[in-house]
This record gives structure tokens, sequence and C-alpha cells, in this order.
């Protein structure tokens, strides 16, 4: 595995990780979910790679070791560098490998920035696997979700953590878990994977508010 840093367009380093394999079939660019980090996909990755595949992982801005603030993108409109920063990678992956097609990975929140890839460039890829990807929950809670962020964003700063806020996007996730041993059982049906996450000091960190 080969670690590098490169920076965006607003100076982020963006921590990448590159697993290379020889004669590769394809390059797959994989793009985590909300509240973890890059290297809880390596065993993942391995298979990739017997598979014949090269794989570059990142960490979202605001997550992973590397992150100067945990659960935080940009005073405003974060999504936005989200979605640059993956352009970004989708460009180096191209020029480094030489190639003029990228495979996506995506998970969970990752889906989104995927979903957006595709509406702003679609030709850039090959194949796109989502997994986990959420549902819409409707306009109209969208448009109160956004709301009460920007209250609490405009009188508390972009770097509040929102207890009300956290409950309100993920707290019933676990309503739909039958006799559920953890508030984070929803994650997944294994045990030693829930644990894993509950004791990862970079999984479950919460998000300031200017994220949602």
């Amino acid at each position: 595995m080969e670690e590098i840093f490169i920076n965006t367009k607003d100076n982020y380093k963006l921590c990448l990780h590159i697993f290379e394999t020889g004669n590769a079939k394809g390059y797959i660019q994989l793009i985590h979910g909300m509240e973890e980090h890059q290297e809880r996909y390596e065993e993942f990755i391995s298979i990739l790679n017997k598979a014949g595949y090269t794989v570059i992982s990142s960490d979202l801005r605001g997550h992973g070791y590397s992150a100067p603030v945990l659960g935080f993108f940009k005073e405003k409109n974060g999504y936005k560098y989200l979605l640059s920063d993956q352009k970004r990678i989708t460009a180096y992956i191209k020029k480094r490998f030489n190639t003029g097609k990228v495979i996506i990975f995506a998970h969970s929140m990752g889906t989104i920035i995927a979903r957006n890839l595709l509406q702003t460039q679609s030709g850039s890829y090959e194949k796109v696997i989502l997994s986990g990807y959420p549902c819409s929950p409707g306009k109209l809670v969208l448009a109160f979700g956004m709301a009460l962020t920007d209250i609490i964003a405009k009188t508390k700063g972009p770097g509040y953590h929102s207890v009300l806020v956290e409950y309100l996007s993920i707290g019933s996730f676990n309503r739909t878990i039958t006799n559920p041993k953890t508030s984070l059982d929803w994650i997944s049906y294994n045990e030693e994977n829930v644990n894993a996450y509950i004791t990862d000091p970079y999984c479950g960190h919460g998000f300031k508010v200017s994220a949602f």
C-alpha cells in the first residue's frame, strides 16, 4: 500500500491509499461512508486486488486520522467540496494510470457523492457500484432539516455539534432492529463489525452542524 497526499483547490490535504496490482483489469475509486474512514475497507480491497483491480481509496475531508477536525468539511457548502475532492481524485487516477475510465465503488453517504459525480461528469466512469445508498426523506423533511441546520450554524457557529440534528438524521436507524444490543446495531448484522466501529476513534465521531 502506498500513502500519498494531494492538495485540493482550497489547500485541504486529501489522504489517499493506493493498492496497486500488476496488469490491472481496472481502477477502482473507493468512496467510504459517513463517520468512518478508508482503512475499514482494507479487507475488501485485498479481495479486489486478488481479482485483478487496482484500488484507490481516500478519507473524505473531516474523516480519518489526517483530518484537522473530525466531522467538519467547510464553514458553508461543504458538500460542494466533497464533490470537487472526488473529481480531483478521479483526475489523479486517470493521469497516473493513463486510463480514460474509472470504476467507482461508494458506500452509504459516499453514494450521494458518487451520484453527483455521475450527474456532472459521467463520461469519466466505466462502472459504478452503489452500496447501502440512503433514500430521500422527502422534500418537506429536507427543507426542514436545511432550515434547522442553517439556524443553528448561524447562532452557534458552523463548527458546533448539535445532538438534536445528529438524532434527527440517524437516531431512528436502530428502530428497525429487533432486540438491539447497542445503539449502532443498524450498521451491520455482524457483531464484530459493530464492535469494531464502536471502539474505533475515527468512527462515530459525529458531524458538525455545517456538515449537514
